[in-house]
């Protein structure tokens, strides 16, 4: 991590920290980096503190609650309790009970810095505290480990529990705060003071666990055999760490595909480079979008799969707004536990999947619309738009540099007078409808008009006055839309022009 991270220099960036520490009042020195192996925010190193921020644009709210985060982590020491138990691993590590101690330490100690931080938010900034952790909720994260570091979000599971910390967030007495600490000291006396004895086992070989429908993955790299190749017949092939490579071998040849930096944005990139590959027959690129789409993805058989499925019902778009997600959740528990399902699916799905649809639109808009009502707040949807040219050029590396390409990002923010008049079907009808017709205009202008557009500043008027007159017609008794363009980002033969 420390190898492969580049120190932050945006002084808007360093003040905003150096204010967390003063805050939280911590003399220490403190170190910002980046690091594009990591998805979400890490802190690493006891003496010489180092807080990593994933690669990409952070608001400076998402920058604070991270730095205050990570900080309360640094003033309680928790790395040090992350060291202890991981001396204890190391010493008992044929005990399969450490190994749940060691858990319970590293979920403890994000349940109170968690009540640390909460402790001093208003009841809003909980919530923006919360929408926080779910925005960096990633379990297809490149770098797993935790054993030298704390990170803003570990998985679902543990999501789930800290979203109900702070919905249910209340302070705890001294007594139940003393009796805590006392067992945790007793228990972890018991694991230290065990025998630790050596045992030996059967290992497997690589092949034995990794060749499955005849792809092969070894080190970043996945080989796909197609028309009877076998092993033989692969080439030697290697990538960068943290990047993902596909060759497809066949009987005497075999065409690379890639490499790939971004495993979020992992398929899209493998449809864009695929399609500009004549070397590909039609089959061959389903056959490695197949398997791009295959990694990481969620099993159908998965807990939270199968709880969110379980909504899918004959008739649940004709159901009203109010009646479907009222049999979601009707408490704060069953809420968390709700939440943590749609995150852990979300995250993790492939396009392919037949139920993609209804996780992503319908499943995320009424977890939201709950979320939101506990929290109090307005009703979001975010819509992004896009116009590409055909590449100018492909890259070594896999990258595409495409002669044009415009995007643009929506906060439509809706509210719903009526849900008991407002089926499931209209709501979302509705919501895409504002995307599809925005996206409409987007293709109805030439490229020359949105650069000169850019130039001189009328794009963001021109897409402003659509979308306004797109909500209004869109808007009706039950429902109402209204928006704000967040992001316009156009670049036109090397030139970028990035309006806000």
């Amino acid at each position: 991590m420390n190898a492969g991270s580049t120190e932050v220099s945006d002084i808007k960036i360093l003040n905003l920290l150096s204010d967390c520490k003063e805050k939280l009042n911590i003399k220490a020195s403190v170190e910002l980096s980046q690091n594009s192996l990591t998805a979400s925010p890490i802190m690493t190193g006891f003496i010489r503190p180092d807080i990593i921020l994933p690669v990409g644009e952070l608001k400076d709210k998402e920058l604070s609650y991270i730095f205050i985060h990570e900080l309360t982590h640094c003033r309680q020491k928790d790395l040090l309790y992350k060291w202890l138990i991981q001396f204890v691993v190391c010493i008992h590590w044929f005990n399969p009970f450490v190994y749940l101690l060691e858990t319970e330490v590293n979920k403890a100690c994000e349940l109170a810095c968690d009540e640390k931080v909460i402790s001093l938010l208003d009841h809003k900034a909980r919530r923006e505290y919360g929408d926080t952790l779910i925005s960096f909720i990633k379990t297809g994260n490149p770098y797993k480990s935790s054993l030298a570091s704390l990170t803003l979000t570990e998985g679902a599971e543990q999501l789930k529990e800290r979203l109900g910390a702070i919905i249910n967030f209340k302070k705890k007495s001294k007594t139940i705060i003393a009796a805590t600490a006392v067992f945790s000291t007793a228990i972890c006396i018991c694991f230290f003071a065990m025998g630790a004895y050596a045992v030996s086992g059967n290992k497997t070989t690589w092949k034995d666990r990794e060749i499955q429908n005849e792809v092969l993955t070894e080190d970043g790299v996945y080989y796909i055999f197609c028309d009877g190749a076998e092993e033989k017949d692969k080439p030697l092939a290697s990538v960068t760490a943290g990047n993902i490579q596909f060759v497809l071998v066949r009987k005497g040849s075999y065409t690379t595909v890639g490499p790939f930096p971004n495993s979020e944005t992992l398929l899209e990139d493998v449809v864009k480079q695929c399609e500009q590959m004549k070397s590909l027959t039609a089959a061959e690129k389903e056959l490695i979008m197949k398997t791009a789409a295959g990694i990481g993805g969620i099993s159908s058989s998965s807990p939270s799969y199968a709880k969110l499925l379980a909504y899918k019902t004959e008739n649940y778009l004709d159901q009203s707004v109010a009646d479907f997600n009222a049999a979601l959740a009707s408490t704060p528990d069953e809420l968390t536990e709700l939440l943590a399902a749609q995150a852990d699916v979300i995250n993790t799905i492939s396009p392919y999947d037949e139920n993609y649809d209804f996780f992503a639109t319908t499943m995320n808009l009424s977890t939201n619309e709950l979320y939101c009502e506990k929290m109090g707040e307005e009703f979001t949807y975010f819509a992004s738009i896009s116009k590409m040219s055909w590449p100018l050029e492909e890259l070594n590396e896999g990258e595409i540099m495409y002669d044009f390409n415009c995007f643009v990002d929506f906060q439509v923010t809706y509210s719903i007078s009526k849900p008991e008049l407002l089926t499931v079907a209209k709501r979302e009808q509705t919501l895409l409808t504002f995307r599809e017709e925005m996206q409409n205009y987007l293709d109805s202008l030439s490229e020359a008009e949105i650069t000169a557009g850019a130039i001189d500043g009328s794009i963001k008027a021109a897409l402003t006055d659509e979308a306004a007159k797109l909500a209004d017609s869109l808007s009706g008794e039950a429902m109402t839309l209204s928006f704000e363009i967040t992001l316009i980002d156009i670049a036109d033969e090397g030139e970028i022009y990035a309006i806000q």
